[in-house]
């Protein structure tokens, strides 16, 4: 069958892995889409038997970026329109008169200076832009004289899918061309060629040195992605390679214990080792990752539990893979995700693949729930797991309150309906699943641990575990970090193992998980110290940036005339409406204490209302002033009046307020609300550590 031409396309590395994937995408259809088909038990005498059956070779260059010719670069620039007006900036940047100079080291202190006189600057920022915009032009003119297929490239990774003979006579120009035009060398060794079906394709044509030619390959790898056939031996290749290539990612996971601060390590295992296998739960069908994610989760556990300094439970490691927002720890399990990324890969991909190559993949999405081809059973077999998450989701059978950071109105589009455009799958979806396994977390969660996890997906709540710790800003000691996470866990707490077991000299037994020791009143004097003076700094710290005019009442012996029945710890000068003072007083609570634990598990919230209530009473009438209870909850989230107060502030900041240039802003805490609640979550978290630390010291010495 003979197709008419499509245009290449260029990916650009700026334009995100998005395009990357759709690569990848694209060339895996069309090959399933174009098999070589079994000769059976009685081939003929045809050396090919398989002349329609499509191919896919990979081309690479040699030294791509360092070789192409920088003429011809620009010539391509100053070709196209949309980016002509380019010119006189680029060409200063490449100027021939002050070339860009490269060092090199010849030992014994001895440098020399190497000219850059040809390709793109290493490290320059159009490096890639530019060298693409050379080489788009050649694929263009090998494109057009294609009778049949498409031509795609990711930079110089570029991919000839057409009918052997169409894609030898289209690999030659390219070569030509190359070689011609841009002084680029093709490299065979670093090529290769690949088909789908069991038959074999005639491709002796080929350079005997390109894999794939001399016999038929097992594993390739297209844009990063690990491909291969339907054929067992090839499953089983991909899958060891993918094994394989994740065993490497993995050694950070075991360099990792080479770090003293609990606090780095689990940082690095969210950030960078969890988010790795990430590419290819996207990119490659959920039966051959399964296992290799399976075990690349079990790397990560472990490492969790040495951080942690006890043994995770199947409920803390399910819990510590939600997000931060969720109340989680933000590690990313590759098996718990991999569904769910997988579908909305293709849910983004495909509009653009058949639109952009509607010849070589002409599957309609309303035929993909019925097509048997291996990519089209993978993305419907993604499909139902993350459906199965929405009917999770929506039906909520037990009614459980669900977190803020939910989906209101969430869906998933089936693959017929893959026809429209779906730009966000993957945040979308990526919130539905998160949703139902918080919902099935909460749901196997004992009331006290309910009550915790509630608090602990409040809005702003759990960014401690989300900080990234300097000396500036969102370091802990080891202790604190790990009581912190242990409690949100659920966990039994290293600080107080002392006490485990043992009777209170309340008469009560001391439980491990710190339930006992928040509402002891033996201990409840340890809560005006150092952890309400953490959050009473920071709410200090908000107001002031705000531009309020802050007096700082709890250091007053004697209460003021405005508040005579209690000592504020901040009030604010006339800042009221009506001209009177606000009275700031800040307060934690418990969730998990008796008299709150009940409604706790069940309202989201409601021990920070208690906890305001009770203020008000202390305070009585100070008309026509206005007291603002600052309630925080032990698992970080904020009463009703202190987040309403974070508002307030953040409507008065203005632009060049010192808070923006304070030197803990980072990228974990950009803006003014993302800084306040990290700040007020990490104050909560040291606080509570220190709490546990000094409850432990005061049951043992009492």
């Amino acid at each position: 069958m003979l197709l008419p031409p499509s245009l290449p396309v260029l990916l650009l590395p700026s334009w995100g892995l998005g395009l990357r994937e759709e690569l990848g995408h694209a060339v895996s259809a069309a090959l399933q889409l174009h098999p070589a088909s079994d000769p059976g038990p009685y081939p003929g005498p045809d050396p090919n038997p398989n002349p329609d059956a499509w191919v896919c070779v990979s081309v690479d260059y040699t030294n791509f970026f360092n070789s192409i010719s920088r003429p011809a670069v620009f010539r391509a620039l100053l070709n196209t329109p949309q980016f002509a007006d380019l010119y006189p900036f680029l060409s200063m940047l490449y100027s021939k008169a002050s070339p860009a100079k490269l060092w090199a080291d010849l030992g014994v202190q001895m440098w020399d200076d190497i000219l850059s006189q040809e390709g793109v600057h290493q490290g320059c920022t159009f490096g890639s832009f530019l060298a693409c915009l050379g080489l788009q032009p050649i694929l263009e003119e090998v494109a057009a004289n294609m009778e049949s297929g498409f031509v795609v490239a990711y930079v110089d990774d570029v991919k000839i899918n057409a009918p052997a003979p169409v894609a030898h006579a289209a690999y030659m120009s390219l070569r030509e061309l190359s070689r011609t035009l841009l002084g680029l060398e093709e490299e065979p060794t670093k090529g290769s060629v690949i088909w789908e079906g069991p038959g074999d394709v005639d491709v002796s044509m080929f350079p005997p040195t390109l894999p794939g030619v001399a016999s038929r390959l097992l594993v390739d790898k297209h844009a990063g992605v690990y491909v291969g056939d339907a054929r067992p031996e090839s499953v089983a290749a991909v899958k060891a390679a993918l094994q394989t290539k994740l065993e490497d990612k993995a050694g950070l996971i075991a360099r990792l214990a080479l770090i003293d601060s609990p606090q780095i390590r689990i940082a690095l295992l969210r950030a960078c080792a969890s988010a790795r296998p990430g590419f290819w739960m996207r990119t490659m069908s959920p039966s051959l990752t399964v296992d290799s994610a399976t075990w690349y989760d079990a790397r990560m556990r472990e490492a969790l539990s040495d951080a942690m300094l006890t043994p995770l439970t199947d409920h803390a490691w399910r819990l510590s893979t939600l997000p931060c927002r969720f109340g989680g720890l933000g590690i990313t399990s590759a098996l718990a995700s991999s569904d769910g990324a997988h579908y909305a890969s293709w849910a983004a991909s495909w509009h653009n693949i058949v639109t952009m190559f509607p010849q070589a993949i002409p599957l309609a999405a309303v035929d993909l729930p019925i097509s048997t081809l291996p990519f089209a059973v993978a993305l419907c077999s993604a499909h139902r797991s993350t459906d199965s998450s929405l009917t999770a989701l929506t039906d909520n059978i037990n009614q459980h309150p669900l977190p803020s950071c939910a989906p209101s109105n969430p869906s998933i589009p089936s693959p017929s309906e893959l026809s429209q455009r779906f730009p966000r799958a993957q945040k979308c979806f990526a919130a539905v699943v998160h949703s139902a396994r918080w919902l099935d977390v909460f749901d196997q969660a004992t009331p006290a641990h309910r009550a915790l996890i509630l608090s602990h997906s409040h809005q702003g709540a759990n960014f401690a575990f989300s900080a990234v710790p300097s000396s500036h800003h969102g370091a802990m000691l080891p202790i604190s970090y790990v009581t912190a996470a242990q409690r949100l866990l659920r966990l039994p707490l290293t600080a107080t193992a002392p006490l485990h077991g043992s009777t209170c000299k309340c008469g009560a037994r001391i439980d491990s998980y710190g339930d006992h020791l928040l509402s002891c009143i033996h201990c409840l004097h340890l809560r005006t110290g150092a952890w309400h003076d953490a959050i009473q700094h920071v709410v200090m710290r908000m107001a002031r940036f705000a531009g309020f005019n802050v007096s700082v009442d709890s250091r007053r012996l004697i209460a003021p005339v405005y508040s005579p029945h209690h000592i504020p710890d901040l009030s604010l000068i006339h800042a009221a409406p009506n001209g009177g003072h606000v009275l700031i007083d800040v307060t934690t609570t418990s969730v998990t204490k008796g008299t709150a634990l009940p409604a706790a598990a069940q309202i989201p919230g409601v021990a920070a209302q208690g906890a305001e209530a009770v203020k008000r009473r202390v305070y009585g009438n100070v008309t026509p002033h206005r007291v603002v209870p600052f309630a925080v909850e032990e698992g970080g989230a904020l009463g009703k009046e202190a987040l309403g107060f974070l508002l307030w502030c953040r409507k008065r900041v203005r632009a060049d307020s010192p808070s923006f240039d304070l030197a803990e802003m980072n990228w974990s805490s950009r803006g003014f609300s993302n800084w306040a609640f990290q700040c007020l979550s990490l104050a909560n978290a040291k606080g509570l550590g220190h709490y546990f630390t000094s409850a432990c010291s005061c049951i043992q010495h009492s």
